[in-house]
């Protein structure tokens, strides 16, 4: 049986999500990850990779974090989803918290949250 957490990652900047890898590794978490960036492949992980936890960037190119949540939590609504942005203004923090996602995390924080995300 596979013990490894299967973490899907919304972010559009590789860079980014190896930090977000980084930042999972210092929280001594055993996980892998798949990044995506397109509504498409996103729903298609969703069916396909079935992640046990999801970490979401707010904001997109060409769709954003909100919509990915949607779906998420139709799709999959016992997921725990996480956005993993920036720095960010703490008004939009908590108008996007009372959205649903599980938490807004920064993405250069995400060590601090390993127990957090363990549990989740």
């Amino acid at each position: 049986m596979d013990k490894k957490m299967r973490i899907l990652i919304l972010e559009n900047t590789p860079g980014q999500a190896e930090l977000m890898e980084q930042e999972l590794d210092k929280g001594k978490l055993s996980f892998s990850t798949k990044r995506v960036e397109t509504k498409e492949a996103f729903v298609k992980a969703l069916e396909e990779y079935r992640p046990h936890l999801i970490l979401a960037d707010y904001s997109l190119p060409s769709w954003d974090g909100l919509l990915a949540l949607a779906l998420a939590k139709k799709r999959c609504p016992e997921v725990p989803f996480f956005f993993a942005s920036g720095p960010t203004v703490k008004d939009k923090a908590v108008k996007t918290l009372k959205k649903g996602p599980t938490n807004y995390l920064r993405k250069n924080r995400l060590s601090r949250r390993g127990p957090g995300v363990r549990t989740a």
